[in-house]
C-alpha cells in the first residue's frame, strides 16, 4: 500500500545523481515513512474511511502525491548525499520544507482536494452552531452576589 509511486518522487531528484531502481529497500522504507507522515498528519482532518480510500497511487488525491514526492525526495537525497557531502542537505530540506508546508495546508483546510468531498469538523474551527444561544442571560456584568 503506497500513496505515491517512483514518479511522483523522481522528479523532485536529479537523474544523474538518483536513480530510484538503485534503492529499491531506502525507496520502501521512505515510502512508508512518507505515508505513516501523511495519513497521521491527516488523520483529525479526513475520516478513516476517506484515508483508507488512499490505497493507491491512482486513488490518491494529485496535491498528496505532489506533496508525498517532495518528502520522499528529501529523505532519499538526504539518506544519499548526507553520507557523502553533509554540509550539503540545503536541496533535502527546502523539499523537506515544501511538502511539509503543503501538508500543512491541507490540514488546515487552506487548499481543498477536488478529489475528496468530505471534511470532518475537529471543533478547531468554531462556530456559531458549537454555541448554545439563551433567550435570557442568567447573569450580567451588573449583577452582585
Amino acid at each position: 500500500m503506497a500513496l505515491i509511486d517512483d514518479t511522483d518522487i523522481q522528479v523532485h531528484l536529479p537523474v544523474d545523481k538518483f536513480l530510484l531502481e538503485d534503492l529499491p529497500d531506502e525507496l520502501s522504507k521512505v515510502k512508508l515513512d512518507v505515508e505513516r507522515i501523511i495519513r497521521g498528519r491527516l488523520s483529525n482532518t479526513f475520516s478513516p474511511t476517506t484515508l483508507a480510500g488512499w490505497s493507491t497511487p491512482a486513488t490518491t488525491p494529485e496535491y498528496i502525491r505532489a506533496l508525498g514526492g517532495r518528502l520522499a525526495s528529501a529523505l532519499l537525497y538526504s539518506l544519499r548525499l548526507a553520507q557523502d557531502y553533509p554540509d550539503d542537505t540545503d536541496y533535502a530540506r527546502r523539499k523537506y520544507r515544501e511538502g511539509m508546508q503543503m501538508l500543512e495546508m491541507v490540514a488546515d483546510g487552506l487548499v481543498l482536494l477536488p478529489e475528496v468531498s468530505e471534511i470532518i469538523d475537529t471543533g478547531a474551527r468554531l462556530t456559531t452552531g458549537n454555541y448554545t444561544i439563551l433567550p435570557d442571560p442568567k447573569f450580567t456584568m451588573d449583577s452582585v452576589f
